[in-house]
C-alpha cells in the first residue's frame, strides 16, 4: 500500500492503540495464558489450518508420552503382583480414528452417547494420571532417602507438567520432541541383561484409543497415510520393551534382596532407584530423570482431559481451557497421595476397569469405520459436530454395550471382583466385549440407520 493512503480503518487502528491504558504484567499474562491456552478447543479444526505436514512429531510425542516408567509399572505388576512367567507376559497394541477424539464420538453416535465416553475418558486418564504421579513420587522419596515426603514428590511431578499443558498444541508437539532424550538415556542404562527375557507384559494400550487424536488434529490431511504409522512406532518401541523390562524387573525382585528392600519401602519407585544405586550418585541422576520423564505424559493427558471436558457440555466449551487443568490438579494431587499407600492394589483395581471400557469403545470405532463408513474418512460429516437432530440417535451404541456387559462381568477376574466363567477360564472379559458388541452393533446399526431415515423423511 502506498504511503499517505492509509484506510480509515488502519488509521482509527493506530489512535485507539496510542489512546489504550498500559496493561500491568499481571494482566498481560492473563491475557496472553487465555489467547494460547484458553481458546475453545473442541470444534473440528478447518482444512485451512490442517497445515502441518512433520509427521516425525507424531512419534516423537508419543515416544515421549510413552518411555516414561509407566509402562514399565504395568510390566512389573504382571511378574511381581500377578505372578507370571516373565515368558508368558504379552504387549497388545492398538489405535484409533482421527478428529478431537471425544468429539469424534459424536461422528458415529448420539450427542449423550458421546458425553458418556467423554465422562469415561476424564476417568481414565485422571486414574493414570494419578498412578504416574505416585510412580513419580515413590521415586523421588527413594533417591533422597526418605527426606522428601511422598506427598511432596506427588505435588512436584504433577504442578511440574501442568504450565506445559497450559501451552496448547502446537508447543506440546514442539515440547516433546525433545523431552524423550533426556528418559531414554536413563533408562537404557539401567541392567541390560534384564533384557533377555522374550515377552512383555499384560497390555495397557487401549486406553490411549479415545484420546490418541486430539494430537493430530493440525496434520494436512494430504498426508501420505503410511506416515501416520509414526504414532504407531512412537507408541509400540517403547511401550514393549519398558513393558519386558518390567515385567523382568519383577520377576528379579524375590531373589535381589536389596531390590526387594526398596520394594518395600519405596515400591516402584524403589526398585527403579535400586537398579540405578550401583552407579553411585550418576544412578541418582538417573533416578531423577525418570520421576520426571511422566511430565511430557502428564502434560499430554491434562490437555486432553481439558478437551473431554470442554465437550461435556457447549457451556463448558466456552470457559478457558487451562481452567480446567488447575481445576484437575487440584483433585488429581490429594487421590494420588491417598491411593499411594497401597499403589499396586489401587493400580490393578483402576486397570481392572479401563480396559473393559476401552476396548469395547475401539471396537465399536472400528465396526462404525470399516463396516459402514467403508473405511472412508469423507463419510463423515463433520460439520455436523455439534448438531444433536443430525447425529445419529445412538441406540445401537448404548444397547451394544449393555449386550457386551452381560457376557463381560461374569467374565472379569479382578481384585474385587471374579464372575463365575472366570473362575474356570481367567479373564476374559474384554475379548467377549469386543466380539458381542461388534456383532450386536453390526446388526443394530442398519435398523438404527433406517429408523431415523423413516423419521426425518416424515418430518
Amino acid at each position: 500500500m502506498a504511503a499517505g493512503h492509509e484506510t480509515p480503518a488502519l488509521v482509527d487502528l493506530e489512535k485507539s492503540s496510542e489512546t489504550m491504558p498500559t496493561m500491568t504484567p499481571s494482566k498481560q499474562t492473563l491475557r496472553t495464558l487465555h489467547q494460547k491456552a484458553g481458546l475453545p478447543s473442541v470444534a473440528p479444526v478447518p482444512i485451512e489450518e490442517r497445515t502441518d505436514r512433520n509427521t516425525l512429531q507424531l512419534f516423537t510425542l508419543w515416544l515421549t508420552a510413552n518411555c516414561t516408567t509407566l509402562p514399565m509399572t504395568t510390566g512389573i505388576s504382571g511378574t511381581l503382583v500377578f505372578g507370571l512367567d516373565p515368558a508368558v507376559a504379552s504387549a497388545v497394541i492398538t489405535s484409533c480414528l482421527a478428529l478431537v477424539s471425544s468429539i469424534a464420538a459424536n461422528s458415529k453416535n448420539s450427542y449423550y452417547f458421546a458425553v458418556g465416553i467423554a465422562l469415561l475418558q476424564i476417568a481414565t486418564l485422571i486414574g493414570y494420571t494419578i498412578m504416574t504421579s505416585i510412580v513419580s513420587g515413590h521415586t523421588l522419596t527413594a533417591v533422597s532417602q526418605g527426606n522428601l515426603s511422598l506427598a511432596v514428590g506427588i505435588t512436584i511431578s504433577v504442578v511440574g507438567a501442568l504450565p506445559i499443558s497450559f501451552l496448547g498444541y502446537k508447543y506440546l508437539h514442539y515440547i516433546d520432541q525433545y523431552l524423550w532424550a533426556p528418559s531414554l538415556v536413563a533408562l537404557i542404562t539401567l541392567p541390560v541383561n534384564l533384557l533377555t527375557f522374550a515377552a512383555a507384559c499384560a497390555s495397557l494400550c487401549t486406553s490411549w484409543a479415545p484420546l490418541v487424536s486430539d494430537f493430530v488434529v493440525y496434520i494436512d490431511p494430504s498426508t501420505p497415510r503410511f506416515k501416520t504409522l509414526c504414532v504407531y512406532a512412537g507408541y509400540s518401541v517403547p511401550s514393549i520393551l519398558l513393558l519386558i523390562l518390567g515385567a523382568a524387573a519383577g520377576a528379579a525382585v524375590p531373589a535381589n534382596h536389596a531390590w526387594a528392600e526398596a520394594y518395600g519401602l519405596y515400591s516402584v519407585g524403589g526398585i527403579i532407584n535400586a537398579m540405578n544405586s550401583p552407579l553411585g550418585g550418576f544412578g541418582k541422576f538417573l533416578s531423577v530423570l525418570l520421576a520426571f520423564s511422566v511430565l511430557g505424559l502428564t502434560a499430554c493427558t491434562l490437555y486432553s482431559l481439558s478437551i473431554s471436558f470442554q465437550s461435556l457440555h457447549p457451556i463448558l466449551s466456552r470457559l478457558p481451557r487451562y481452567l480446567y487443568s488447575v481445576v484437575i490438579v487440584a483433585i488429581i494431587v490429594p487421590i494420588s497421595i491417598v491411593a499411594s499407600s497401597n499403589f499396586y492394589n489401587s493400580l490393578s483395581n483402576f486397570l481392572s476397569v479401563v480396559g473393559y471400557w476401552t476396548a469395547y469403545y475401539s471396537s465399536i470405532a472400528l465396526t462404525e469405520h470399516f463396516c459402514f463408513r467403508r473405511g472412508r474418512y469423507s463419510a463423515y460429516n463433520v460439520s455436523n459436530w455439534d448438531n444433536h437432530k443430525a447425529l445419529p440417535l445412538g441406540f445401537a451404541a448404548v444397547v451394544s454395550l449393555c449386550c457386551s456387559f452381560g457376557l463381560i462381568v461374569p467374565s472379569m477376574d479382578t481384585a474385587w471382583y471374579t464372575g463365575p466363567i472366570a473362575l474356570r477360564t481367567g479373564d476374559i472379559g474384554i475379548e467377549l466385549g469386543i466380539a458381542v458388541s461388534s456383532l450386536m452393533y453390526i446388526v443394530l446399526r442398519p435398523i438404527e440407520a433406517r429408523w431415523e431415515d423413516r423419521n426425518r423423511s416424515s418430518s
